[in-house]
């Protein structure tokens, strides 16, 4: 029977696979953001990917939004990431990543955050 972050997860994943569509087919974050879509709704898959994933931007190693489709999904990405932080234990450190990536794709975006 599915949980409550079963449910979080696998809409995470098609938010962000629909994100995805925004994006050329030739782009990088694109083929990122339908690997993510594809992932378990499994909070261990979630963290073992999230977990590099932060590391790279506290280490500034992350993909720029640089044209339209980008700063479109960057902002997709926000909403997405945003929603399934909330829904999630405030502790979790999938729910901490993912607050973290909200907002960094929202300042990408040219959205105010509150930090």
């Amino acid at each position: 029977m599915p949980t409550a972050e079963h449910d979080i997860l696998h809409r995470l994943a098609e938010d962000l696979h629909t994100a995805a569509w925004l994006l050329p087919a030739d782009d990088a974050l694109r083929g990122h953001l339908e690997m993510l879509g594809a992932l378990p709704s499994r909070m261990d898959a979630w963290e073992e990917v999230l977990r590099p994933w932060l590391h790279a931007v506290r280490g500034g190693a992350l993909p720029s939004f640089d044209s339209p489709p980008r700063l479109a999904a960057a902002g997709a990405i926000a909403l997405a990431t945003a929603r399934a932080a909330r829904e999630l234990h405030e502790e979790d450190p999938v729910g901490v990543t993912l607050r973290c990536m909200a907002r960094w794709c929202a300042r990408s975006a040219g959205a105010p955050t509150h930090s």
